[in-house]
């Protein structure tokens, strides 16, 4: 595996050696049109007649820039800078130096606006105006988003753009977070905030500008004038007390943000016990799965909470900080430092009905949980980044450390308490590089290696006494991959040839009182060669790649059984169009052959908790799969109209069927039968929104059914078996008056089980939610929000429960950044809440503790 520092060293010398053509003779300066303010970063290229780029340079931080010759054929230049309109001036009778005028693209003449210009689109652009959405009970970015029509926002802060995650998160046209952008969603204030621009079809890389599509957004935040280069501080602090459990209550944020124009800066630190579950905002979103393929056996999770909004059910105590700095070396290359730490404390109790389904005859464990859990980590990562036009260059290091310690106590049919650690350090180094040469070729250059270790240890304490599982798993990952493509008129072809790398080791001891005996082992080398042929073609709006990967792989497993080798091909299509203006289609399909999960194959069994014991797959055979989806999207922004509908069915034959065996002591044993078993899912989803000027707000309807067919052996009988899952949520706000605004949410959540065994019909259960808030400002420096819940869920075929949950929140503004805030939480005191799920041919009902009534007064500064 190549080192950090040969991978620094090798990106420096390909950077030094990138030729440029550039000249002096064409010179000026880039500025704004508005404010006459340099542009520094714009992109200037020199281009032919038919727009061919011929040469380019960067202005630099007074938007000055220079070519020192003008190549043969260049007749125009063009100037170009995210959030403004691209400009081409003639070459032929201008003087130098040009003094050139980029205008931002919110008032390009061929705009088109709703909602008094709420909403303004030029091209692949749609700016939306903060002030047209925000509400004074907002307290980040990430809830004014929400209300923006063709936007979702996760509760862990990720955002989707007409139903399909976007691809970059700027600040002010700067990448500062990468892939974790959720602290800025949720960190972010609204009132530094002037207008959110979504950048669709966006494509990040320049060096593929104008050759690849993209059917991802990006997303930019603009902040207001004056803002810029400013510091941006804002914080709370606050406490109070809950009724029950018994505790005090505490909570504190500060968050701070500079972005200036060569360096940008983000620092957020945050705690609580409120109920406010911080550790979503260091997620990370987009990221490819880790090679290393390993997972934890350890399945010890706190009590789940289905439906309710996360604040009602999380008992917790900790925080979170988090550091972010951008600089911009050089015009051409930025570098990026991020560090985060989290530590997270959580308890739960509560009681749950486990019913096995059996054809030989159901049988009901009750246990009743008592939990908590403590989690840290700490992570940190390094990124270089050049680009431009002629080649795009990549390098990120990171490291990242996670260790959990679940503690849970059970009583009920079965007694015992189970303690868990677990700790996971995982460090990679992903290199990337795209080389443009003459405009018609492509050079494609990845590397990436990544090393994980995970120990785990299960403490079990029962009637039988004590034991102790101990695995050791560990693995060490490589991808080295080469890519050529030519542009022969509008058709590229390529090839792609490369390496890949996988060798893990596994060992398990037991001892003491455990219920089984722990063999779990495993040595695995594996070496894969792949070529991959690809052609694809493209002109104006569409797009249409087909690709046939081939691989060779071999595996070892030492002495512990025979080596083997494969011969894989998983061909794939893709066709992208855009027929009309606002309207986007993309249909890809694929299939093939490919082992099982590395990660599940091992000599022996391990304990997944007190009663579950999993075995590994025997061998590592091949699973044919083949996948087919079709999407589409529609934006009319004259009458604020965002829709998307995908479709999506997935099918695989496996050359094992899980088994399941439930031992009289209330032991199941998991098995993976060398017996193929089949697996169809198919899914649709869909989303509306829609702008409504007649009530001064806007609504969104979104759904996503899915049915999925597979197999299993329960108690030595075959049984096939359905589940059907349906999902339905709606929004509709309104600002009635300039001091009234109303917000309807509701949501719907039903699954089905259908069993072929005798006198079982299928059973459908369901979750529903409505709320409704209500904020009011009855005098300037008073606002009162209330908010209404109401849960209803179906337990069994004939048994439902319903609940209402009220809060209040109370806000004086003692000046225009000082507010002092009193929020009344759970005022009807409700403490418990049931509701059931399906899970392999199971049926989990749960009763969990609620947050009960609780005050909380804090103290913030916007």
């Amino acid at each position: 595996m190549r080192s950090l520092l040969t991978d620094i060293i090798l990106s420096s010398l390909l950077l030094l050696a990138l030729p440029m053509t550039v000249s002096a003779q064409v010179r000026g300066r880039v500025i704004s049109a508005s404010d006459g303010e340099p542009l520094p970063g714009a992109t200037i290229l020199l281009e032919s007649a038919t727009r061919k780029h011929l040469a380019y340079c960067i202005a630099g931080s007074d938007g000055q820039f220079s070519f020192k010759s003008t190549p043969d054929g260049a007749t125009q230049i063009s100037v170009s800078l995210m959030s403004y309109a691209t400009e081409r001036i003639p070459l032929e009778g201008v003087s130098f130096p040009l003094t050139i005028r980029l205008r931002e693209e919110a008032f390009q003449l061929k705009e088109v606006a709703v909602q008094a210009k709420s909403i303004i689109a030029d091209g692949d652009t749609v700016t939306y105006l903060v002030s047209s959405f925000s509400q004074k009970s907002d307290r980040n970015i990430g809830d004014v988003l929400k209300r923006m029509p063709g936007l979702q926002v996760e509760s862990s802060g990720k955002v989707l753009y007409q139903g399909k995650e976007i691809n970059r998160f700027y600040i002010e046209g700067q990448d500062l977070l990468g892939s974790k952008y959720g602290v800025a969603t949720k960190g972010v204030s609204p009132d530094d905030i002037g207008a959110v621009e979504v950048m669709e079809n966006h494509q990040p890389m320049q060096v593929l500008q104008g050759i690849s599509l993209s059917d991802q957004a990006a997303l930019n935040l603009k902040l207001k004038e004056g803002r810029k280069s400013a510091w941006l501080i804002h914080g709370s602090a606050g406490g109070g007390y809950m009724r029950s459990p018994r505790q005090g209550l505490w909570q504190g944020d500060l968050f701070a943000l500079r972005a200036a124009a060569t360096t940008q800066t983000l620092l957020s630190l945050k705690g609580n016990n409120t109920g406010v579950d911080f550790s979503e905002e260091q997620m990370e979103f987009g990221l490819a799965p880790r090679a290393t393929a390993l997972h934890s056996p350890l399945e010890l999770s706190l009590l789940p909470a289905v439906s309710l909004l996360p604040k009602r059910t999380l008992l917790n105590k900790g925080g979170i900080a988090s550091v972010n700095h951008l600089w911009s070396v050089t015009p051409t290359l930025q570098a990026r430092l991020m560090g985060d730490y989290l530590e997270d404390h959580r308890v739960a109790s509560g009681e749950v009905r486990t019913t096995y389904l059996s054809p030989t005859g159901d049988r009901e464990f009750i246990e009743r949980r008592d939990d908590r859990s403590t989690h840290r980590m700490l992570r940190g990562r390094l990124v270089l980044e050049a680009n431009q036009p002629a080649y795009y260059l990549s390098n990120t290091a990171r490291v990242q450390l996670d260790k959990e310690r679940p503690d849970l106590h059970t009583s009920g049919t079965f007694t015992n308490r189970q303690v868990g650690e677990l700790s996971d350090l995982y460090l990679s180094n992903d290199l990337q590089c795209i080389r443009r040469i003459a405009g018609d070729h492509l050079l494609f250059l990845r590397s990436r290696n990544e090393w994980e270790t995970l120990p785990s240890r299960l403490l079990l304490t029962s009637g039988r006494g004590e034991g102790v599982e101990q695995i050791r798993d560990r693995a060490l990952a490589t991808d080295e991959t080469l890519s050529y493509d030519y542009l022969l008129g509008q058709v590229f072809i390529g090839v792609e040839g490369g390496v890949r790398g996988l060798f893990r080791r596994l060992e398990s001891e037991g001892s003491g009182a455990l219920p089984v005996e722990i063999t779990a082992a495993q040595r695995l080398d594996m070496v894969a060669l792949s070529l991959s042929p690809k052609l694809r073609w493209h002109r104006q709006s569409t797009e249409i790649t087909l690709g046939l990967p081939l691989e060779y792989s071999h595996y070892s497993f030492g002495s512990a059984r025979p080596s083997i080798h494969y011969i894989l091909l998983s061909p794939s299509l893709s066709l992208t169009m855009r027929p009309l203006y606002g309207l986007s289609l993309s249909l890809r399909a694929g299939g093939g052959r490919s082992p099982i999960v590395p990660g599940d194959l091992f000599q022996g069994q391990w304990m997944n908790d007190y009663r579950t014991v999993s075995s590994g797959y025997e061998e590592l055979l091949l699973k044919p799969s083949y996948r087919v989806s079709a999407s589409a999207s529609y934006r009319d922004l004259s009458r604020g109209l965002f829709s998307h509908l995908m479709i999506m069915h997935h099918g695989s034959e496996s050359p094992y069927k899980t088994r399941r065996e439930l031992e009289d002591s209330g032991l199941i044993r998991l098995y993976n039968d060398r017996e193929r078993s089949r697996m169809r899912s198919t899914m649709v989803s869909g989303r509306v929104n829609l702008a409504i000027g007649a009530i001064h707000g806007g609504g969104s309807l979104a759904t996503v059914y899915s049915h999925t067919e597979s197999e299993a052996v329960a108690e030595e009988v075959a049984v096939r078996y359905g589940t059907d899952l349906l999902t339905i949520k709606g929004m509709l706000n309104s600002n009635i008056t300039s001091r009234l605004f109303l917000l309807y949410e509701m949501s719907y959540s039903g699954n089905r089980l259908s069993l072929p065994m005798a006198d079982r019909k299928p059973t459908r259960l369901y979750g529903m939610t409505h709320a409704l808030e209500a904020t009011y400002t009855p005098a300037d420096p008073l606002t009162m929000t209330l908010r209404g819940e109401y849960y209803r869920s179906r337990i069994t075929s004939d048994l439902t429960k319903q609940m209402v949950m009220l809060d209040l929140d109370l806000t004086w503004s003692i000046s225009r950044r000082i507010e002092l805030e009193a929020g009344l939480h759970n005022l009807l005191n409700n403490d418990r809440w049931d509701y059931t799920t399906y899970g392999l041919l199971t049926r989990q009902t749960v009763s969990r503790q609620l947050r009960g009534r609780s005050l909380l007064l804090t103290l913030r500064v916007k």
